[in-house]
């Protein structure tokens, strides 16, 4: 009977072994989040504002985050750029976008302090508060 369980329960252990997803979370900090953002190029893959997903408005732009706080987004017809900067405050750390572009609202409405809930090396999930509401931005490796 052990001869069968002991193959058994090592093959069950190298399958749950294979299946489970490596835990790429990064400690929240601004240098964290500055190594992070500069790593390659992002894209939105949620963005829910006004207690409406607002996401396919960023459908098709990449954006690219350079250490000299300079950030541009493109898509095949248009190039946004701005600014970004990763701060602390009392109580959380937070990447700040700045787009001053009146070409595009969307971008005028994730140019805010977002507080980061979760910081991978390919994902950065945020939340912004203001006046009883909460609005969400993704970014995942493009």
């Amino acid at each position: 009977m052990k001869k069968k369980i002991l193959p058994l329960l090592a093959g069950l252990l190298v399958f749950f072994a294979a299946c489970s997803k490596k835990d790429n979370t990064v400690a929240i900090t601004p240098d964290s989040v500055n190594n992070t953002v500069v790593s390659g190029s992002w894209r939105v893959t949620y963005f829910f504002d006004s207690n409406k997903d607002e996401t396919s408005g960023f459908n098709g732009f990449v954006f690219v985050f350079l250490k000299n706080g300079y950030v541009s987004a493109s898509n095949n017809l248009l190039s946004i750029s701005g600014s970004w900067i990763a701060t602390s405050n009392a109580t959380q750390i937070q990447l700040q976008l700045n787009f001053n572009t009146s070409s595009n609202s969307n971008f005028l409405k994730i140019s805010e302090d977002w507080g980061i809930i979760e910081l991978t090396n390919t994902k950065i999930r945020m939340q912004h508060i203001s006046s009883g509401s909460t609005d969400y931005l993704t970014l995942e490796k493009n």
